[in-house]
């Protein structure tokens, strides 16, 4: 059976679990440079020829290609589900399991102090559509820790009066609090929405471009870049399954800036905070269990300054 047949197969059968566009596209990118490998490498094009060594040189060539461990076990986790469906459906038997993962390194995960955070809130002053839109953006992210996947597909009928239905990865919901804050910006922000589009009809999502537009993630990453200017070891990360905003998404799961309003989950069982954030496993807790101290002091710290801020 040639590999390019049974790809589209299996593209089909995500498919059908319903799986995200931007999953099907890596999945299918991903498949099809391992597809080119083969044929320049060994000139095999039949899913029958394929052996474990190939799976392990196809590893060791893109470490020898300098790509870093997170890249790489994100192929090794693709070419694993894909063999992982020939087997099943008897079209392979491929011990796809003795691709050992790459050690990654940890990073560690500078936190934002309370000044940090009232850079990027006081940058955008609410006084155009742009500017309160942006505002509100960063202050959701800021205080209730959502992806930006579940940011850019929100839609106005999920604000309700004192709680946001998150629509988060897997199709799993689960509901996050509407702090006095971020309740006051988004009151603010539905005004200029009536009035931007008055005479015009928009794509349904809450967040919108100048022109009615649902977001992208570059949009996003472009105005959290541009407000954050300046702060210290504020980086742009390549994104991998969350989205790719910024070092402010990059420590969403530690939740490190939220309100005082929300302290509690912080206080309360560490399951109980994770899940609020769509994050139950523990064992990716990593560097919240480090930083717990600090992010006591800065989450008072931060709610104290949002008090000024008008």
């Amino acid at each position: 059976m040639k590999l390019y047949v049974t790809v589209e197969e299996f593209l089909y059968a995500k498919k059908i679990e319903n799986q995200t566009e931007r999953t099907l596209r890596g999945y299918k990118n991903a498949l099809n440079l391992f597809a080119n490998w083969l044929q320049k490498e060994w000139s095999i094009d039949e899913l029958e020829k394929i052996r474990v060594v190939h799976l392990k040189q196809y590893v060791a060539y893109h470490l020898k290609m300098g790509h870093k461990a997170t890249y790489v076990n994100g192929i090794i986790k693709i070419l694993r589900a894909f063999f992982k469906y020939t087997n099943g459906e008897d079209y392979t038997d491929i011990a796809y399991e003795k691709v050992a993962w790459v050690r990654e390194e940890k990073p560690v995960i500078k936190a934002f102090s309370a000044q940090d955070a009232r850079q990027l809130l006081e940058y955008y002053d609410n006084k155009s559509y742009l500017s309160c839109r942006n505002r509100t953006i960063i202050t959701m992210f800021l205080e209730t820790g959502i992806r930006c996947k579940e940011l850019i597909d929100m839609q106005p009928e999920d604000i309700k009066e004192n709680y946001i239905l998150i629509h988060g990865k897997n199709h799993k919901e689960r509901l996050v609090p509407i702090t006095p804050y971020l309740g006051k910006q988004l009151a603010k922000y539905r005004v200029r929405i009536e009035r931007q589009f008055e005479l015009k009809s928009p794509d349904s999502n809450f967040f919108l471009s100048v022109k009615g537009k649902k977001l992208t993630n570059s949009a996003i990453e472009r105005l959290i870049k541009i407000a954050g200017k300046g702060i210290q070891d504020a980086r742009v990360p390549q994104l991998g399954c969350a989205c790719p905003c910024s070092h402010l998404i990059i420590v969403r799961r530690l939740a490190l800036m939220i309100s005082a309003s929300s302290c509690w989950l912080m206080l309360a069982a560490v399951r109980k905070f994770h899940s609020l954030l769509g994050n139950f496993a523990i064992i990716k807790l990593g560097g919240f269990l480090v930083l717990l101290d600090h992010f006591q002091n800065l989450v008072c710290a931060f709610h104290i300054d949002t008090l000024l801020f008008d």
